[in-house]
């Protein structure tokens, strides 16, 4: 995991670097699932160019940078909720870049997307106020899957006259190509094929023959329903040739999402009729439940 700290030299920022390089060198093992690749420490010596190199590496953000006790307003205002600006446009200005300030190219009606435009902090890691519709995560996902060609999706494979004759295609037009060094791509995918095979994910693929690569995530809305379940995923990892976006709003655990991806990769890759996954039920279904639900 890559790890940004910004405000690093401040009181806490220093303490929490110094926790981190604890970690990160084996001196601190209080943490021993936590393994840190390298730690961004962004202050106001730092440039904004650096900020967004930062902000392109990093898997996870902590936010400190400000002016702790500013003397007006204008000084809150440039030191505080301007910087925390400055680092939510650099988030927008990445996710844009990867389709998700616009529809997917869909031939029906599709909800509008929205980056986050909160809290830094969560914004980085999933959360703040973003909201996709699953096929323009799916997108996504397929442009971190083959390193950094973005489309504009189609539902439609080909238009044919009575005769068979084409009348039009409709594959996938390339909308963008992103050019990012091949170590960021590495990781990247590397990181999502260990949320398969080093973390709780793991009893949900062990037996499926073809290696997957995914991510979970969960968006809490209220307390008394179940958390909306997601699960974004590509294989093979080793070459990938398709990816699988799996969104059940309540599915209250992101494991159920990672199972109905698993049935799909099944039947995709013929380890499964359709009759085999439809007769399956729901007995591995996560048994997690919200205020006694």
């Amino acid at each position: 995991m890559d790890i940004l700290v910004t405000g690093a030299k401040g009181m806490v920022g220093t303490a929490l670097v110094a926790n981190l390089k604890n970690i990160k060198e084996n001196k601190n093992r209080t943490r021993p699932d936590l393994h840190i690749d390298e730690i961004y420490e962004y202050d106001v010596g730092s440039t904004l160019e650096e900020l967004e190199e930062y902000c392109q590496k990093a898997d996870f953000v902590f936010h400190l940078a400000g002016v702790n006790r500013p003397k007006d307003q204008a000084e809150f205002m440039s030191g505080n909720f301007g910087f925390s600006s400055v680092l939510l446009e650099t988030l927008k200005k990445y996710a844009t870049m990867f389709g998700l300030d616009r529809t997917s190219g869909i031939e029906i009606s599709e909800a509008t997307p929205s980056i986050s435009d909160t809290d830094p902090e969560r914004s980085s890691m999933g959360q703040g106020t973003h909201q996709f519709a699953s096929v323009q995560l799916a997108r996504y996902v397929t442009a971190l899957a083959n390193r950094g060609t973005v489309y504009d999706l189609s539902l439609i494979d080909k238009e044919t006259d009575s005769q068979g004759n084409l009348v039009k295609d409709y594959s996938p037009a390339v909308a963008s190509t992103l050019d990012f060094q091949t170590s960021t791509w590495d990781a990247v995918q590397q990181g999502m094929r260990q949320v398969v095979t080093n973390s709780s994910t793991k009893r949900v693929f062990d037996g499926l023959d073809v290696h997957v690569a995914g991510k979970t995530g969960t968006a809490q809305e209220s307390q008394k329903r179940g958390n909306h379940a997601f699960f974004i995923s590509f294989a093979p990892y080793e070459n990938p040739e398709i990816s699988v976006t799996v969104s059940i709003p309540n599915g209250y655990s992101s494991s159920n999402a990672a199972m109905v991806a698993k049935h799909v990769y099944r039947y995709f890759y013929g380890y499964a009729s359709l009759d085999d996954i439809l007769n399956s039920g729901a007995l591995d279904a996560s048994n997690e439940r919200i205020n006694g639900d």
